[in-house]
């Protein structure tokens, strides 16, 4: 097991000490750790071979690939800052992949609500609101090929500390933190993943509303969670034009935001002949949405 950005060690020890053969590491170096920490901190990165100055954004060659590997509430310094640990977990998602052996697990633990996953979503008005504040981990592992596919309860089995770039370490308590298994996309189903939305706008007079979506549902594929009918007004010109919203998101594999527009790209490249209809051109060549949340 290899353990990311483990500020006073005192995880990797826990882990050592039950028998686990982890690689230790810490963005500190031995010095820092006395001067943030204490005298046995320094010790713990003695007897555990620590490596240094590893960043877990960029950690290198560290030897062989790893079965786990494992970064507990990872936060940038300072105050809370929602874009700067979202960008923390796209750069750590996009660098550790290449570290995990064939069915390996990277694992990352984070306080309840941080990671916009659809289990700690709450339900209602309240649920927009609450993904829009979160660290949204599933869209950063669909963006470099991952899926989170598994999120379980995490009772942190050793001394928690962090010093967020502050001069001295201070203790501090996870509230209802949740350990996330994140694995490469194909290896397992997700248990949360982002989805996207775009409308399909064009004019015709008559239209069957089951028709429409049966054959945009088919143009999508797979990755089509539900397509429903979004808008009708007839023009000043007599024209009537038609809104037919179409929501991707799947579980067997990561969809990334490039993804998903390619699917909406391939749709209105063929949806005129598909459906005999005219596009609202002016509507056309938009981006797919920024990601959400799993459609409840």
């Amino acid at each position: 097991m290899l353990c990311l950005g483990d500020g006073d060690l005192s995880c990797s020890a826990a882990l050592a000490d039950a028998g686990v053969d982890v690689t230790a590491t810490t963005l500190d170096t031995r010095d820092d750790l006395a001067r943030k920490y204490d005298a046995d901190t320094a010790g713990r990165f003695d007897r555990l071979c620590a490596i240094g100055g590893v960043d877990a954004t960029a950690p290198g060659d560290l030897g062989d690939a790893f079965d786990r590997v494992i970064f507990n509430f990872p936060h940038v310094a300072g105050k809370q800052n929602i874009g700067r640990n979202r960008e923390l977990l796209h750069a750590l998602c996009g660098a550790t992949g290449a570290l995990l052996a064939p069915g390996g697990e990277l694992l990352i633990a984070l306080d309840g609500g941080q990671s916009g996953c659809a289990g700690e979503l709450p339900n209602g008005q309240a649920r927009r609101t609450a993904w829009k504040r979160s660290w949204q981990l599933d869209v950063a592992a669909a963006e470099n090929g991952l899926v989170v596919a598994e999120a379980v309860p995490f009772e942190p089995f050793y001394d928690t500390r962090g010093h967020r770039g502050e001069q001295h370490a201070r203790a501090f308590e996870p509230k209802r933190a949740v350990l996330h298994a994140l694995t490469v996309s194909g290896a397992a189903a997700a248990a949360s993943a982002p989805s996207y939305k775009f409308e399909v706008q064009f004019f015709k007079d008559l239209v069957d509303d089951g028709a429409v979506c049966e054959a945009l549902r088919r143009a999508v594929g797979g990755l089509a969670h539900s397509v429903r009918r979004a808008d009708r007004y007839e023009r000043a010109d007599g024209r009537i034009s038609h809104a037919f919203e179409v929501t991707l998101a799947t579980r067997k594999a990561s969809l990334s935001r490039s993804r998903a527009d390619a699917v909406r790209q391939a749709v209105e490249a063929e949806v005129e002949e598909l459906l005999g209809v005219r596009l609202r051109m002016e509507k056309t060549g938009r981006l797919v949405s920024k990601a959400l949340p799993w459609p409840k």
